[in-house]
C-alpha cells in the first residue's frame, strides 16, 4: 500500500506507475491523479495556443514589421475581439495543427470573416495564389500540375499568351529533345 501525494488516498502499489529513480521504484501520484493532471495540462496547453493566436492577430494588425501587410491596408481587429474571452467564445478552441485565417484577405479580423484552417488551406487563401476554373473544378496551379502531369509553367505560359483555359489544359505539352554540348 502507498499514499498518493495528490489525492492523499492510500492505494495498492498496482495503482502507481513505476519510476526507477524513486527509492521505492514508484511515482508519488496514483495513476488516476497522473491521468487527471495530463488532461488538465493538455487543456491549458490548448488554451495557451488559442491565446497565442489571438495575440498574434493583434500584433499583426498593430506591429511595425507587418505594417504594410495589415495596417496600411486598413485591416483591423473588431472591437469585440479586443477581449480574449469574446474571441474564444466566437472562434472556440484552436484545433491542433491549424492557424487563424481570414476568409476575405481584404476584410477585418471579425467573427464572420475568420476560421481555423490547416497550413495547406492557409496557403491557398493567399493573395498571390492564382486559381483556375476548368471542367467545373476550381484549383490552384500546383493542383492542376499534379492532375494534368505537366509543369505549371506550361499552363501559365499558355494563359499569358492568350490561350483559352480549355486549350491550355488539354493540349499535351511538347517535349523537345535536349541539345547535346556538341550541338551548341
Amino acid at each position: 500500500m502507498k499514499k498518493c501525494a495528490t489525492c492523499r488516498e492510500t492505494k495498492p502499489v498496482a495503482e502507481f506507475h513505476r519510476q526507477s529513480s524513486k527509492s521505492d521504484g514508484l511515482r508519488t501520484r496514483c495513476k488516476a491523479c497522473e491521468n487527471a493532471a495530463a488532461v488538465a495540462y493538455r487543456q491549458v496547453r490548448r488554451w495557451n495556443e488559442t491565446r497565442a493566436a489571438w495575440r498574434a492577430m493583434h500584433i499583426r494588425c498593430k506591429g511595425k514589421h507587418c505594417r504594410h501587410i495589415y495596417f496600411d491596408r486598413g485591416i483591423k481587429v473588431c472591437e469585440r475581439w479586443m477581449k480574449y474571452e469574446n474571441f474564444l467564445a466566437d472562434m472556440g478552441e484552436k484545433p491542433s495543427g491549424t492557424f487563424l485565417d481570414r476568409i476575405d484577405n481584404d476584410g477585418h479580423y471579425e467573427p464572420g470573416n475568420c476560421r481555423w484552417v490547416t497550413p495547406r488551406e492557409s496557403t491557398l487563401n493567399r493573395r498571390v495564389v492564382q486559381m483556375i476554373e476548368w471542367n467545373g473544378e476550381t484549383r490552384c496551379i500546383a493542383d492542376w500540375e499534379r492532375v494534368l502531369g505537366f509543369n505549371r509553367s506550361v499552363i501559365l505560359g499558355r494563359l499569358r499568351l492568350g490561350w483559352n483555359v480549355a486549350d491550355a489544359m488539354t493540349t499535351p505539352a511538347q517535349t523537345r529533345p535536349r541539345r547535346s554540348q556538341h550541338d551548341r
